[in-house]
């Protein structure tokens, strides 16, 4: 996923959200375009005896699925390669492709919980608003200015 730029959608799945990519329209190609062998046994011109070794190839294969059985290695496999040229020497200095940028420029990243703080702010301002109550007036009161505040019962 670091090495070009990817279409996703961004899906709530109970607690978490996943994260699936994919294709752009100029990867995909119509079935027509694909180079397929011919559909049915008769096609490939297959003897019985061929089609009965592979049946038992396949069922002498075949076993119950154990997801600890499998790992992904290469990332393992590129780590180890490096530390091994670094403990023999063989490093060289790498130019960058590409120039740094030196002034940030904007990206296309979507900050997600502003947009949903900014939609949650519309939903309430327009439906949940409450009315406040309108301020005084300025100008001469009916009251004394000099009023002391109601006291408070206690309970």
């Amino acid at each position: 996923m670091h090495t070009k730029e990817h279409l996703a959608a961004l899906i709530p799945s109970g607690a978490a959200l996943i994260l699936n990519t994919i294709r752009w329209a100029s990867e995909i190609r119509p079935v027509s375009d694909l180079k397929l062998p011919a559909d049915g046994k008769t096609a490939a011109n297959l003897k019985p005896a061929e089609l009965k070794m592979a049946a038992k190839l396949i069922s002498d294969m075949m076993g119950k699925w154990k997801l600890e059985d499998y790992a992904e290695n290469f990332s393992t496999a590129v780590h180890e390669l490096v530390n091994r040229k670094i403990k023999a020497g063989e490093t060289e200095s790498v130019t960058p492709i590409e120039d740094t940028p030196k002034e940030e420029r904007s990206s296309n990243v979507i900050d997600l919980t502003e947009l949903l703080a900014q939609s949650l702010k519309r939903k309430t301002g327009a439906a949940g608003k409450t009315e406040q109550p309108a301020k005084p007036k300025a100008g001469p009161s009916s009251k004394k200015a000099n009023s002391k505040p109601a006291v408070r019962k206690r309970a």
